[in-house]
């Protein structure tokens, strides 16, 4: 009876050990899955963190592009800003004068913002009141001399007229004796031929210099300044350009 039990014992031992090593097996099986399931994973991650870099960096490179754009704009509104600027300041520079041009008969027109700043730009104009020369019996005239030269003054209505000449004959162009002659032949053809009336003033400055003979002409209408600005040794010429506008 022993060796019967001891018989049946041996395939009992030996069923346990397949049984175990089939247990083995399948441990070992399923790390192998495991593992593989880890390592999928751990790819994955990287993966993921590998976008969220690049997603970063796009992010950065769209924000500086964005900083870029609006500088570049704030750029063009400053170059914009200060144009406007300069244009402000050359406005404010010429604030009383708003048109200048020059008609076909050479007589340039300065429009004004007011009539005042019209008169204001007619300057060295004066009231002769003191004379000392009668050039006819209605024109009383003030004459004067210095630094080479003779001056002779005097008022027509709303204008002043003011002549210059060299004393010494040889500098002056030789169209006239001096300035007292000058002067008579300049009455004696406004004395016919008119000139047009300044509202409030008008002034004629002639130089009889032969370096550079000049006949300025200016007056004021309202909020307009006229001028004749001729370089020529006959002023009668010139004189003849502001009657012909009377007319």
């Amino acid at each position: 009876m022993r060796l019967k039990k001891s018989y049946f014992a041996v395939p009992g031992i030996s069923l346990l050990l397949l049984l175990g090593a089939c247990q083995g097996e399948d441990d070992t099986s399923q790390a192998e899955t495991e593992v593989p399931h880890q390592e999928q994973e751990s790819d994955e991650e990287a993966l993921s963190e590998s976008d969220k870099t690049e997603d970063n960096q796009e992010t950065t490179e769209n924000i500086q592009e964005d900083a870029e754009s609006e500088d570049n704009i704030n750029e063009e509104k400053q170059t914009e800003s200060n144009d406007n600027t300069n244009r402000e300041d050359a406005y404010s520079e010429e604030d009383s004068k708003e048109s200048e041009n020059t008609t076909d008969s050479n007589i340039t027109e300065t429009n004004y913002s007011s009539r005042q700043e019209a008169v204001d730009a007619i300057d060295n104009y004066e009231v002769v009141e003191q004379t000392n020369l009668g050039l006819i019996p209605d024109i009383q005239a003030l004459s004067d001399a210095g630094a080479g030269s003779q001056y002779i003054s005097w008022n027509m209505g709303n204008w002043m007229v003011l002549v210059r000449a060299p004393t010494d004959p040889e500098l002056a162009t030789g169209n006239y004796k001096d300035a007292e002659d000058l002067a008579r032949d300049v009455v004696d053809y406004l004395e016919t031929n008119y000139l047009p009336a300044p509202d409030e003033r008008g002034v004629i400055q002639i130089n009889d210099s032969g370096e550079a003979p000049s006949t300025n002409i200016r007056w004021q209408q309202g909020n307009t300044v006229y001028e004749i600005d001729e370089s020529i040794d006959n002023p009668i010429d010139a004189l003849q350009i502001a009657v012909e506008s009377a007319s």
